[in-house]
């Protein structure tokens, strides 16, 4: 069935990190996602998912930018 669908399994490994990017992207808080994977702390958190930060950084410039050039 999966291959009907054209969707990756996903490892049991690997569903944690599934559930952090979605919340990322979806805009949750850093600190609530963290508590929701029972890291130690929020740094622990940063660590891991530097990339993703980096990218939704680099999207909020990107619409802060359009925003003042709308003014």
């Amino acid at each position: 069935m999966l291959l009907d669908l054209l969707i990756e399994e996903i490892s049991i490994h690997g569903l944690p990190h599934s559930h952090a990017s979605i919340l990322f992207y979806t805009g949750i808080s850093v600190q609530y996602i963290s508590e929701r994977l029972g890291h130690a702390d929020v740094d622990t958190t940063i660590r891991i998912y530097t990339h993703l930060i980096k990218e939704l950084r680099e999207e909020d410039e990107n619409n802060t930018v359009n925003i003042l050039v709308a003014l």
